[in-house]
């Protein structure tokens, strides 16, 4: 899947939920969702990869065509207005759904908080490479361990 249709899905959500998105924002709520997914259903819902910046796991197409935002609300969708079909797609929308759930009212320091933590695969890569690619099989297998401690609880 394209990387747009998943930045722009975020933006529809977002915008139906009266929340305000900023390009931080938007990263992180991209990388949660595609962690997630891939614990819950064991694919990788994007075809693009992340890369440990330093303000957190930034996927680079949507780096280049948000950057400039700053840090202004972003007001227009990437490229053309289309989202993931919600009828063929229904689990990714049942993890975007639990990702606006737990994380949607976060702001975007608060969701650099999460991602930066010690041990986080944006910690780990970032510690060894600056702006290195984070594998999406290191991804993976942190969120299935979250997903196993949740799943406990």
């Amino acid at each position: 899947m394209k990387t747009h249709l998943l930045a722009n899905t975020v933006l529809d959500i977002a915008s139906g939920k009266r929340i305000t998105i900023r390009h931080m924002k938007l990263q992180k709520l991209m990388y949660l969702t595609c962690g997630w997914h891939s614990a819950r259903e064991g694919v990788w819902i994007i075809g693009g990869d992340f890369y440990a910046y330093p303000y957190g796991p930034v996927e680079k197409e949507a780096l280049a065509f948000f950057r400039p935002y700053g840090s202004r609300p972003i007001t227009s969708p990437m490229y053309e207005d289309y989202i993931i079909n919600r009828k063929t797609h229904p689990t990714i929308f049942e993890t975007l759904e639990f990702v606006f759930k737990e994380y949607g009212n976060l702001d975007d320091l608060a969701l650099s908080d999460i991602t930066h933590q010690p041990g986080t695969p944006w910690y780990e890569k970032f510690m060894e490479i600056p702006k290195g690619k984070i594998e999406r099989g290191t991804i993976w297998n942190h969120f299935k361990e979250l997903k196993k401690k949740q799943d406990l609880s």
